[in-house]
């Protein structure tokens, strides 16, 4: 049994090491450059309801009709850097250090009426629509480690899978805002207001409050009036499919973060930050320079 066994794994060892000497060990240095198809996954958010009234049985009466309206939508941004291939026949390693935007898109519109009701005059009512409309660009110092297999060694199809990890190094998000607001009294007059588009951009401040707004105290992920925040540390999966054909890869890839990135409240614009993720899907292209071969003599 012993001698079996000693037999077998002289076998196996042989069939490792010859498996080894046969595959050759590659290295080369490519450069990739792409685009991002950026988004965020996570529940709705949950935004500040008006105030019932404080003393319900008194005059007026005041009654709160309201409604939200929250889309969100992907967004392009780039992706490029410099990958590693180290290749041992079929299969390599790909570590990359890459520069890559990530972000969102979103919409939110509110609704409301409010109606005041006296005895015996008639109701007052104030209407009121407002909407925001955000673009957040995140940006972040991305570390993947794809395993890659292609079907003809140097070329063919490929399939690849890893993690990464991704540090963020700043980013910015801008916000258009509209508000119009209509109201009666009992003589039947109306008020328009409006206000045009205001832009908001945020500093790079990636946990933190940003410096537009210094003398708020807020709490480390906490975001004050015109400032959003996010954790600093990212990390999550890659996989796809792509092709080979020399030294000229293609990929197209999709990425999905497992960490948190909003883990605090906003006293303002939302009062409740729902837990999200990112979501990337990635089509890059690398170009590889010649490799080295390990196995050389």
């Amino acid at each position: 049994m012993k001698h079996s066994l000693l037999t077998l794994s002289t076998a196996v060892a042989t069939l490792i090491t010859g498996a080894t000497v046969q595959a050759q060990t590659t290295v080369s240095f490519g450069l990739r450059a792409g685009i991002n198809l950026a988004s965020r996954s996570g529940d709705d958010p949950k935004f500040i309801l008006p105030a019932p009234p404080a003393n319900p049985g008194s005059s007026p009466v005041v009654t709160n009709t309201y409604q939200q309206d929250y889309t969100r939508s992907a967004i392009f941004a780039p992706q490029f850097g410099a990958v590693l291939d180290v290749r041992f026949g079929k299969l390599a390693l790909q570590p990359a250090v890459l520069f890559s935007q990530k972000g969102v898109e979103q919409e939110l519109i509110e609704t409301g009426t409010t109606t005041y009701t006296y005895t015996p005059s008639q109701p007052y009512q104030s209407s009121s629509k407002t909407t925001y409309h955000t673009t957040s660009r995140v940006n972040y110092i991305e570390i993947p480690l794809n395993l890659v297999y292609t079907s003809g060694g140097d070329h063919g199809f490929q399939v690849f899978a890893g993690p990464y990890i991704a540090f963020g190094v700043g980013g910015r998000a801008e916000l258009e805002y509209e508000s119009r607001t209509t109201s009666t009294n009992s003589n039947g007059n109306r008020y328009d207001y409006s206000y045009g588009n205001t832009f908001f951009v945020f500093r790079d401040a990636y946990p933190g409050p940003a410096a537009d707004t210094p003398n708020i105290g807020v709490a480390p992920f906490e975001a004050s009036s015109g400032s959003i925040v996010a954790r600093r540390l990212d990390a999550g999966i890659n996989a796809g499919i792509g092709y080979r054909f020399r030294m000229l890869q293609l990929q197209l890839g999709y990425g999905l973060g497992l960490l948190n990135q909003q883990p605090g409240n906003a006293p303002t614009f939302i009062r409740e930050m729902p837990e999200y993720t990112q979501r990337v899907a990635q089509l890059t292209a690398t170009y590889f320079f010649s490799p080295l071969n390990l196995n050389k003599k």
